[in-house]
């Protein structure tokens, strides 16, 4: 990717550290963590979400990486098993 990449001369930024969150698919199911976040201060840069039609999801939160230790700490407020921070740097 890295030389595909130098070749057409795209630059490439990262790796960048993200949360996975995953639970039940419900109404609101991701309401507790916007909540958190918001209240925390921090904004959220890009987030993607999927449902795998068995009634569960997975949703990806981006925040500023100046601001990933203090998200992880709200994030970790809320029900924390379900958050897994990446652990790339």
């Amino acid at each position: 990717l890295k030389a595909a990449a130098a070749d057409a001369g795209i630059p490439l930024v990262g790796p960048k550290r993200a949360f996975l969150l995953q639970g039940t698919d419900r109404i609101g199911a991701l309401y507790d963590f916007h909540l958190k976040l918001s209240n925390a201060g921090i904004n959220i840069y890009s987030c993607n979400g999927v449902v795998d039609g068995t009634g569960r999801f997975g949703y990806v939160i981006w925040v500023p990486q100046e601001d990933f230790d203090d998200a992880s700490k709200a994030l970790k407020a809320s029900d924390w098993r379900t958050i897994q921070p990446s652990r790339r740097t």
